[in-house]
């Protein structure tokens, strides 16, 4: 008889006993606009020259806007990586107004999805099933480029959010 499962349950027993049993009821809670070192944000130190140089690359990509005729779209959850990501600087977390609110005015053939706040932080929308009631996960976008003037011809829709919301209660 083989000592693997005795070890496995000891070992569950001595770490149910050390962090606690598992909450039933735990649901995630955003911990709000980040603190810290207002210096945070940098190239590491000890690049070389070339290394610097490709990081200055990436942060002039993620910190532009994107437009329609540059590339945005169809889908997506804001028009640029740095207003997801700005807190305590580049790279960092959600700043205290949320940019998403923004993109009903920039893109007029959306809505703001309702679990969308101006205080609160930016978001992607993962379903639990897809409308033909499969299992999702997937990132789903919040907007599409329907109704800008430089988006001639699209016509998709945002996801159902309400109907998303509705099932999942």
């Amino acid at each position: 008889m083989s000592s693997t499962p005795l070890v496995l349950v000891t070992l569950s027993i001595l770490l149910v006993g050390l962090l606690g049993a598992p909450q039933a009821d735990f649901r995630a809670s955003d911990p709000g606009v980040r603190g810290g070192d207002p210096r945070g944000g940098g190239a590491i130190a000890g690049l070389t020259a070339a290394e610097l140089q490709l990081w200055v690359v990436g942060l002039n990509a993620f910190s532009r806007v994107e437009e329609v005729p540059g590339g945005l779209g169809p889908r997506f959850n804001l028009d640029n990586c740095f207003g997801c990501h700005s807190q305590p600087a580049i790279g960092g977390t959600s700043p205290a107004v949320n940019p998403q609110g923004a993109m009903i005015t920039k893109f007029p053939g959306n809505v703001l999805p309702p679990f969308i706040t101006e205080d609160g932080p930016t978001r992607e929308a993962r379903f639990v099933n897809d409308p033909g009631g499969n299992p999702d996960g997937g990132v789903a976008a919040l907007f599409t480029i329907t109704g800008h003037p430089d988006a001639a011809g699209c016509e998709l829709l945002q996801p159902d959010f309400a109907g998303q919301l509705a099932r999942s209660e």
